[in-house]
C-alpha cells in the first residue's frame, strides 16, 4: 500500500519551517531598511505572518494524490501514488483486471477501469488502495468519487476507508453514466485514512476524480 501523500508530513513541515525562516529573515531586512517608518514595516510583518498561516493551513488538509488517475506509476496500466491492483484469496482462480484507461474519463485524460469476471466468493477479491496521511484521528471527512458503470450488481465493487475493511460502502450497481458517489470516513490511528476500492463480484466500472475534504 503506497503512502506518497506529502502534506502534512515531516518533509512538508521541515520545508514549511525553512520557508518561514527565510521569509522572516527577509522581513527583518525590510524592517531595518524601513526603520524610519515602523508602521509600514509592521504591516509587512503581519501580512507575511498571516500569509504563512494560510499557506500552512492549506498544506494541512489531507489530499488524494492522482485522484484522476492521469499519472502512471511503475507501468502504463498502474496509477502513480496508488498501490498495485492486487488479488486476494485463490488468485489463480480470480479473473479480475484493474488498470488505467485513457479512452474513458469524466474529465482529463484517464480513469481507472475495473473488470471483475469471477463470481462472488468469500475472500476472493481484488483491490487498489491509497493511504491518506494527515487525516486527523476522529475527524469526519467526505470522500467523493465518480463512477461510470457498464455492468455489475449492487456492491460488486465497494469502498472501505480503514485497514479493517469495515464498514463497506457499496457502489451502485447497474448501467449508468458518470455519477457522483459520497462516502463519510473517519481519520484513523496514526492520523491516516485508507482509500481501498474492492471488487468482489462481476462488474465493469470506471472510477475517476477521487477527492477528500473535511465534512462540514
Amino acid at each position: 500500500m503506497m503512502s506518497l501523500v506529502p502534506p502534512p508530513s515531516i518533509h512538508a513541515a521541515i520545508f514549511g519551517l525553512g520557508v518561514a525562516a527565510v521569509v522572516f529573515g527577509l522581513v527583518g531586512m525590510v524592517w531595518r531598511s524601513l526603520a524610519t517608518n515602523r508602521l509600514i514595516a509592521l504591516s509587512i510583518s503581519i501580512g507575511t505572518f498571516v500569509g504563512i498561516l494560510i499557506w500552512w493551513f492549506v498544506l494541512a488538509i489531507p489530499q488524494v494524490q492522482n485522484g484522476g488517475f492521469e499519472e502512471w506509476g511503475t507501468s502504463a496500466s498502474q496509477p502513480a501514488y496508488w498501490g498495485k491492483y492486487e488479488k486476494h484469496g485463490d488468485i489463480g482462480q480470480l479473473d479480475s483486471v484493474g488498470e488505467i484507461d485513457t479512452r474513458v474519463s469524466r474529465k482529463g485524460s484517464a480513469s481507472f477501469r475495473i473488470v471483475h469476471k469471477s463470481p462472488l466468493s468469500p475472500g476472493q477479491v481484488a483491490s487498489i488502495s491509497q493511504r491518506i496521511v494527515g487525516a486527523k484521528k476522529g475527524q469526519v471527512y467526505l470522500v467523493t468519487f465518480w463512477v461510470q458503470s457498464e455492468a455489475g450488481a449492487e456492491g460488486a465493487v465497494f469502498l472501505v476507508t480503514n485497514k479493517d475493511w469495515n464498514p463497506t460502502s457499496p457502489i451502485t450497481g447497474g448501467k449508468y453514466p458518470w455519477t457522483r458517489h459520497d462516502v463519510v470516513a473517519y481519520g484513523q490511528d496514526g492520523n491516516v485514512l485508507e482509500l481501498i476500492f474492492v471488487a468482489q463480484g462481476p462488474a465493469r466500472i470506471w472510477i475517476d476524480d477521487v477527492s477528500i475534504e473535511r465534512a462540514r
